[in-house]
């Protein structure tokens, strides 16, 4: 038997969130710390305690059951223990955390946190001496990253994880990046999509749409102004056309000619234009032509000229009306002596 005068407490260590309590005990401490049952709910040590297991055998305290903090205050009364350890083994118990941050996209952060408890049961032997074991192992349960419309996660999931006696704490980030959107502009003829535009931007943009028709068409109404992305998992803007229609024309030269054979032997020609015109009407999507009607013009009466002592062989060459089915004409005039 040995009289109280000082002894050393259970040694308590705190790391990373929660409390872990490492207990080690020697024989020549003669007293025993049984560890009680630790909870663990929803990843968090809620409860760890010290029981009374210091027996007094001796003195106006004896039978009394104390804690080694407790016991310090009784040093200088004649008490005495007993120095025969009462448990023959403890356990060492460690608690490892990871905490998981996510980084919501409106700035907003939520953390998980979570706590695996690992254990390590050391005996006291008869000696002396002891006999540690090895730590057992833990686990920290995979985690699904929240989903959220129109972004992409990273990671997207955070795997489980055994823990060890070597595991450190951690901290896993999960950051958000949105996606690229899509609004699918429908190019409408009559109600057959004739052709198709992609425009791209995040959930939340606005844009004024730069409308690409389709080669060949136009617009028949105007078409939406002011678009917002969204997540949506479709976005069409319906604009209706129709086939364009190019106009052109085209002419047609008719000529008469009237020829003077003039009593010496020479020729003057004397030419009389008439141009006909008429519309043309191209479809720019097919190419096919529609014609518009040809005009009518007139070739000018032509007085020959008079040459005395001779008789033209007509004296003037009468006005006509010109048609697209006219054609080229020649007069010829010549004299004879009266």
């Amino acid at each position: 038997m040995k009289k109280f005068n000082k002894h050393p407490s259970c040694v308590f260590s705190s790391t990373f969130v929660g409390l872990f309590c490492g207990l080690g005990l020697t024989h020549q401490q003669a007293y025993a710390v049984q560890m009680p049952s630790i909870s663990n709910q929803d990843n968090q040590i809620t409860a760890v305690s010290v029981p009374d297991n210091n027996v007094t055998i001796r003195g106006d305290q004896k039978g009394q059951r104390y804690a080694t903090n407790v016991l310090k205050t009784l040093m200088n009364q004649d008490q005495a223990w007993n120095e025969k350890p009462a448990f023959d083994s403890t356990v060492n118990m460690k608690a490892v955390g990871r905490i998981i941050n996510v980084h919501n996209p409106d700035g907003t952060l939520k953390s998980k946190k979570q706590t695996a408890i690992i254990s390590q049961k050391i005996k006291n032997n008869a000696d002396g001496t002891q006999t540690i074991g090895p730590w057992s192992t833990a686990q920290w349960q995979a985690y699904a990253v929240p989903e959220i419309a129109g972004y992409t996660a990273n990671p997207t999931q955070i795997a489980s994880q055994t823990v060890t006696e070597n595991t450190m704490d951690q901290t896993v980030d999960v950051y958000y990046e949105p996606i690229l959107q899509q609004i699918t502009v429908n190019y409408l003829d009559n109600g057959k999509i004739v052709g198709t535009q992609i425009l791209t931007g995040y959930a939340g943009e606005s844009i004024i749409p730069q409308y690409r028709v389709p080669r060949g068409y136009e617009i028949i109404d105007r078409p939406q102004g002011q678009v917002t992305f969204t997540t949506a998992k479709q976005q069409i803007i319906p604009v209706s056309v129709k086939e364009r229609i190019l106009t052109s024309s085209e002419t047609k030269s008719l000529i008469r000619t009237v020829n003077i054979h003039f009593p010496s032997g020479s020729i003057k020609s004397y030419r009389q234009l008439v141009i006909l015109t008429r519309m043309v009407y191209i479809n720019a999507v097919s190419g096919v032509k529609n014609y518009g009607r040809w005009s009518m013009g007139n070739w000018d009466a032509f007085t020959v000229p008079v040459i005395a002592g001779y008789t033209a062989s007509q004296s003037q060459v009468a006005a006509q009306q010109v048609t697209e089915k006219d054609t080229d004409q020649m007069v010829d005039v010549y004299y004879a002596k009266a």
